[in-house]
């Protein structure tokens, strides 16, 4: 008799359960959150283009997509560069993260080691998302044991753009025979002087600032190494001669006054303005930097060519790729794949690539509308480049950018505090070994 009554009151549970009409919508929108047609699904998505300019581009991605997607709501969280990665590991620990975020793959390592990002692979047949639409370096930048984690938006090499003005001042012609970073040296010792006579340099020969992004394809392009092709160790790399040798070089420029020291560069205002108002000769600096350039290309205010990054190895160039991923917390994780889909794609790479001029698409073809578009001829030298790339090293260690921050710290040591350059590295090698790759 009781085990009959206790049958009976199992099975009214189990009916009273399943006629719960909220319950039937919680598990269809598990089950396939795109399934109701009636549903307005909200998705937020994280950035940390939060400019005015781009704030704007945001409203019309926005008007865009909902256009295509009427049942599919976007809403912008904008936050700035600074504290973007911080802000996103917070939200997720606090169990409010964004559905769809930006994503740089000088962090991705450590977004999916902490559980913060999806994996996209189960959701790329459905979504008909090609991985051979995009550039392999960037596809594996965000790959992890054969795991997409974010689908490439856009991505910048590095390159050294020159003032073609300043160079014909100079009388620098034969740009073919730049082979090496002493005959840049050499260059940048002819275009340094003082153009009013009132014994202070205020023409500079050539700008590298000193954070990590920009001194590592530097290091690579001189010959140096940062770290072990198995990112087991820097002991040997990041302190061998070679990378030793190229940051004495360039201390040397800076001490020599031939390069712009960082320090006086931005308290100058940006590097890449001062580049721009003839007061440098080359720069050393990413894709981005043509956003700021566009301007004053426009207006003819300046003439602008790249040179190749000296090749003492094979590979002296990286690409720094930013990425949209998913949140793995999302509740709606097809309707945000698809919208991480479409912001990469053609319709989204429209805003997001050939309005912005930030960075290049990774997705191919949307390359091929900027070259069409680009009236000063700088994009090709940014395409033709992507095969001499390497990955940034973040996106294979969790916590790199703690590592970098070590390395800004060795080279603040050499510059400022005038420690010896091995000794300085020895110590950035040590700690980077110790308190994250022996972690990871």
């Amino acid at each position: 008799m009781k085990y009959k009554s206790r049958c009976i009151l199992i099975f009214l549970c189990f009916i009273l359960f399943f006629t719960n009409t909220k319950t039937i919508e919680s598990f269809a929108i598990k089950k396939n959150p795109i399934n109701q047609e009636s549903e307005i699904i909200s998705i937020s998505f994280a950035t940390w283009d939060s400019t005015e300019k781009d704030i704007l581009r945001a409203d019309k991605i926005i008007e865009a997509f909902e256009k295509d997607n009427p049942k599919i709501k976007i809403k912008y969280e904008f936050y700035t560069f600074d504290n973007y990665n911080q802000a996103i590991i917070t939200h997720f620990i606090t169990g409010d993260p964004p559905d769809v975020f930006l994503a740089n793959a000088m962090y991705i390592a450590t977004f999916i080691d902490k559980g913060i990002v999806l994996p996209l692979d189960g959701y790329l047949e459905e979504m008909k998302i090609n991985k051979n639409d995009y550039y392999s370096n960037t596809i594996s930048s965000f790959t992890r044991n054969n795991k997409l984690y974010a689908i490439p938006k856009d991505f910048s090499p590095m390159a050294l753009f020159y003032n073609k003005n300043l160079f014909q001042q100079a009388g620098i012609n034969h740009l073919e025979r730049i082979k090496s970073w002493k005959d840049i040296y050499n260059i940048a010792k002819k275009i340094t002087c003082d153009t009013n006579s009132d014994g202070i340099i205020d023409q500079y020969g050539i700008s590298i600032d000193k954070w990590f992004y920009t001194l590592c394809p530097y290091i690579w392009s001189f010959g140096g190494e940062i770290i072990s092709e198995d990112f087991s160790k820097t002991e040997g790399y990041l302190n061998s001669d070679k990378t030793v040798e190229a940051i004495e070089f360039y201390n040397k420029m800076l001490s020599e006054k031939i390069a712009l020291k960082p320090s006086i560069a931005h308290s100058m205002g940006d590097p890449i303005n001062l580049f721009c108002n003839n007061k440098i000769g080359m720069i050393l600096d990413g894709h981005w930097a043509l956003d700021t350039m566009s301007s004053y290309l426009n207006s003819n205010k300046i003439d602008v060519g790249i040179l190749e990054l000296p090749m003492t190895n094979g590979m002296p160039n990286v690409i720094y790729p930013v990425g949209v991923g998913v949140v793995s917390k999302t509740k709606y994780p097809r309707e945000a794949v698809k919208f991480a889909k479409w912001l990469c794609e053609e319709k989204g790479g429209y805003f997001e690539i050939l309005d912005s001029h930030v960075g290049l698409a990774s997705y191919k073809k949307t390359n091929q509308l900027l070259l069409d578009e680009d009236p000063f001829k700088l994009e090709k030298f940014f395409i033709d480049s992507i095969p001499k790339c390497r990955e940034p090293i973040g996106s294979r260690i969790a916590d790199w950018y703690k590592a970098e921050e070590i390395f800004s710290k060795a080279i603040e040591k050499i510059i400022i505090l005038e420690e010896s350059t091995k000794d300085a590295l020895n110590w950035a090698s040590k700690k980077i070994d110790i308190e994250i790759l022996d972690k990871n």
